[in-house]
């Protein structure tokens, strides 16, 4: 792919991402104000994450770190026929795989919830677990969803996949608008499930134009599944900290404020992933098979330079974020979930969960974008070893805060979590000849930081005096959001460009060709 043509995909990817997530943002705002954080809405937190979990922890990291590298290396080796041939009996395997998980967890659902969340009451594990038997089969369709997306993105094809998040909004948000007052949770738990399978249906044009017919494949022989088989284990344990921290801050949650602490988790989450995910992953799901198309190609010096350039320009964006969502993290909640039954107290508990959630932005951009490195040169070994210090660090760290800082503590140990194993996946990348990080990097991330405190101050100074218009409803909430953060993205802007950030200037740079690149033509 060509660099205009890459920078190109990356906006269009990254506006429909946003999109997506916006409109996630909506979903999200409706659940809230439509069940607060009560039984229901509790219930409902719990039994939707349990099957993303599973998921998460077996399925993304065979189709984002083990598939997609592989059908590379099978593209180049033997072309398009041996890749979809490739693609089919990995597909059939990892379906075989989803039917069984599904059907034992709507089995033993009772024990599965019980297990997960069981400082919820009676009534609500009951719920909970009804729940997991209706939203336990999304992951067949996920399985499916997620593959073809793979595929997609493996032959440059970027745009479709990103519309999957917009297509399973827009049939969540149209619930609420229509029969949620019939139907309640169990309808939308349905509609949950329908929404996975749009998900994977959408896709199937945009694969038959490249060729590609899924046809079930039970080859089990074959050479390229072995080596996902050789790479999976590691890259799964590698990708287990984000599914597995979220699984263990709820299981604890539950016990907290009644187990009103579980949706503001699950809330707070699910925006504080939203907002840095917009930038971040957008970037690495057109970069990653470039990355390793490198590998393949034997051109490492490319690779850990790409990969440097891409830390240096998302540090530029998640710094700033990650003090502005700190700065404003009970006025963010508001805007979005309150009203309806989304109360004062529901806003406090999760306002206070989203700040500690920020705290993790510089940790979740490190380990997104250092661990694909580690994958497109297929070294689980590195990866599996951070997520597994990180993983029992969240634990102990759970155990230690949730008593002083009840849902604060939770957040705060997963952003530590997070932290952690960025710096274990960066430490490697220090020593030798590799060439991901050099001095300037380190000067540059230190001229953003004190640029993002002198944002984070006048925040501070200015926001006293607007504050009243915090209370006059839901357009001067916006537009009192948007003042602070215009004065806050001003500051912040001058003081890059006056400390002379490395990354400001290829920016700046970049965008003077494309005009005149426009101009010329």
């Amino acid at each position: 792919m060509k660099k205009k043509n890459t920078v190109k995909t990356i906006s269009y990817v990254m506006i429909i991402t946003l999109a997506g997530k916006l409109m996630a943002l909506f979903r999200d705002r409706l659940l809230a104000q439509a069940y607060g954080t009560d039984m229901e809405s509790n219930a409902f937190s719990a039994a939707s994450m349990l099957p993303r979990v599973f998921f998460d922890a077996i399925f993304v990291s065979a189709i984002t770190m083990s598939f997609i590298p592989i059908f590379s290396k099978c593209m180049q080796e033997g072309g398009k026929k041996k890749a979809f041939e490739f693609s089919n009996v990995f597909i059939t395997a990892i379906g075989i795989l989803m039917v069984g998980l599904s059907l034992l967890g709507m089995i033993f659902s009772d024990t599965v919830a019980a297990f997960s969340v069981g400082g919820f009451d009676q009534a609500t594990l009951e719920l909970c677990s009804d729940l997991l038997k209706i939203l336990f089969p999304t992951m067949i369709f996920t399985g499916f969803a997620y593959s073809f997306i793979g595929i997609l993105q493996s032959l440059d094809s970027f745009v479709i996949p990103a519309l999957t998040s917009v297509v399973f909004n827009t049939v969540i948000i149209a619930y609420f608008f229509g029969p949620n007052a019939k139907w309640r949770i169990y309808g939308l738990a349905v509609v949950y499930l329908i929404g996975w399978i749009l998900q994977a249906a959408i896709q199937i044009p945009a694969l038959h134009k490249k060729g590609y017919h899924f046809r079930p494949d039970f080859n089990w022989h074959n050479s390229y599944l072995k080596q996902v088989g050789l790479l999976i284990l590691p890259v799964m344990v590698s990708t287990w900290v984000q599914p597995f921290n979220f699984f263990i801050n709820t299981k604890f949650a539950s016990g907290v404020y009644q187990g009103s602490a579980a949706s503001g988790i699950n809330f707070a989450n699910s925006l504080y992933t939203i907002i840095v995910g917009v930038f971040v992953l957008s970037i690495m799901n057109v970069l990653f098979p470039k990355m390793s198309d490198l590998v393949n190609q034997g051109k490492k010096t490319e690779l850990e330079q790409l990969t440097g350039q891409i830390l240096g320009v998302t540090m530029l964006f998640v710094i700033p974020m990650m003090i502005g969502l700190m700065s404003l993290s009970q006025e963010v909640v508001q805007l979005i979930y309150g009203g309806g039954e989304f109360d004062e107290f529901s806003v406090q508990i999760t306002g206070t969960a989203l700040f500690y959630f920020s705290l993790g932005m510089i940790g979740y951009a490190l380990q997104t974008i250092l661990a694909r490195i580690y994958f497109a040169e297929r070294n689980g070994r590195v990866p599996m070893i951070g997520a597994i210090i990180a993983i029992l660090a969240n634990i102990v760290f759970c155990i230690l805060l949730v008593g002083r800082m009840e849902i604060g503590g939770l957040a705060l140990a997963s952003s530590l979590s997070a932290t952690i194993y960025g710096l274990v996946l960066m430490i490697p990348l220090l020593r030798g000849e590799r060439r991901v990080f050099n001095q300037m990097f380190f000067v540059d991330i230190l001229k953003m930081t004190i640029s993002a405190g002198l944002m984070a101050g006048v925040v501070f100074l200015v926001k006293p005096f607007i504050a009243s218009l915090m209370e006059q409803g839901m357009i001067m909430q916006l537009l009192y959001l948007l003042l602070l953060t215009a004065a806050g993205m001003a500051v912040y802007g001058l003081s890059v460009l006056l400390l002379r950030v490395h990354e400001v200037q290829n920016v700046k740079n970049f965008l003077l060709e494309r005009r005149r690149k426009k101009a010329g033509a």
